[in-house]
């Protein structure tokens, strides 16, 4: 339910639902739930909210989850929190294409178009990470911003 609700036009219905199942004895969250959580409030722009969330995944440690760690970038670059997504790039351990074009996106979305294309140029200097159409799209927004 909260995955369809992070994506509907009532994303403070996944936030509600997560709420609830935090406080059940009977239901757990997990590495499952926090990226539509991360989803809905970064919709609802509750950074307040994701911030909390942010802390329950240190705190239940699914802090190591790439899909949650892509998705809390996410949240963070959606939110204007810029630096707070750096942050959570620069502490992930693994880092996949999905985590590269994540913060490249949020620089060029940012408006930080020269940090866009110096991250990609860290990237690219990486044997095992390779660029993709994600990353691609990152770039040409960095370039739309460009002077």
């Amino acid at each position: 339910m909260i995955r369809h609700y992070s994506s509907s036009e009532t994303p403070v219905l996944a936030i509600a639902i997560y709420n609830k199942m935090r406080v059940s004895e009977n239901v757990q969250v997990d590495n499952y739930t926090f990226p539509f959580v991360f989803r809905a409030c970064a919709t609802l722009l509750a950074n307040e909210k994701g911030r909390e969330v942010h802390g329950m995944v240190i705190r239940v440690r699914y802090d190591w989850d790439k899909f949650v760690r892509s998705s809390l970038l996410n949240f963070y670059t959606v939110s204007g929190e810029i630096n707070d997504a750096r942050r959570v790039f620069d502490e992930s351990e693994i880092k996949d294409v999905v985590l590269w074009n994540a913060i490249i996106m949020g620089y060029s979305r940012a408006g930080r178009d020269l940090d866009a294309f110096m991250i990609f140029k860290d990237m690219i200097g990486l044997r095992d990470i390779r660029p993709n159409e994600g990353t691609i799209l990152g770039l040409i927004l960095a370039c739309l911003g460009l002077p």
